[in-house]
């Protein structure tokens, strides 16, 4: 941060007035006092030029970029999951020998074939510290969301249901809410259609008669 102060000095009241302005700069590192860490800087790029993400895209090659300067002290950048340890594997580091000194660690965001899972959405952490003091500063994060292209998972089979009993057919589903959910009948009448917060919807035949004897089909969609 910038910091400027203003000093004014003057004679007597009597006198005209003489004035002395001061300026006065304060430059500010991203590493405070001895033993005390500032937030690093997160380089997100990478992720956020290229949303949505959806699952099943390519995370090859899209990497979270955490960096920090220390004058005093060697620094150690620790990432983490969801508050868990990122496996080292996945972690490559450099020192720029820079006044004063720039650690840059990388995240490579690439796991098992390559693609984007909805399990990968979470909290990504990027926390300095000093090794040899275990001083811990504020960590950087990003909120990843790994949004999901909607899925039918499963239909209520066909049942048989008595005369003037009702019948709740059901559709469980996958997918980043909300969902549409529409129901058709084998004659093409829509009996239902529905934006949901929730994986699942119900559509349900009230006292059932002949005429309800039909084949019942559920579409769904979202926004991905």
């Amino acid at each position: 941060a910038d910091v400027m102060a203003k000093a004014r000095a003057s004679s007597p009241s009597r006198h005209s007035w003489s004035v002395l302005h001061l300026f006065i700069l304060v430059l500010c590192s991203s590493y405070g006092a001895h033993g005390q860490l500032q937030m690093p800087q997160l380089d997100t790029r990478q992720v956020t030029n290229n949303l949505p993400i959806i699952e099943g895209q390519s995370s090859g090659g899209q990497s979270l970029i955490c960096q920090e300067s220390s004058s005093t002290d060697v620094l150690s950048l620790e990432w983490s999951f969801n508050g868990l340890p990122v496996p080292l594997s996945r972690v490559s580091v450099r020192v720029v020998d820079l006044p004063p000194p720039l650690y840059i660690s990388s995240l490579n965001l690439t796991q098992r074939d390559g693609t984007w899972l909805e399990e990968d959405s979470g909290e990504y952490a990027c926390t300095p510290t000093i090794p040899a003091t275990n001083t811990r500063g504020p960590a950087s994060v990003l909120n990843i969301v790994v949004e999901v292209r909607a899925q039918i998972l499963n239909l209520t089979e066909p049942t048989d249901v008595e005369l003037g009993n009702d019948l709740a057919v059901l559709c469980e589903a996958r997918g980043s809410t909300p969902i549409a959910y529409t129901w058709t009948t084998s004659a093409g009448d829509i009996v239902r259609q529905v934006n949901s917060s929730i994986t699942n919807d119900s559509f349900v035949i009230e006292n059932a008669s002949r005429n309800d004897t039909l084949g019942y089909t559920c579409s769904i969609s979202n926004a991905f």
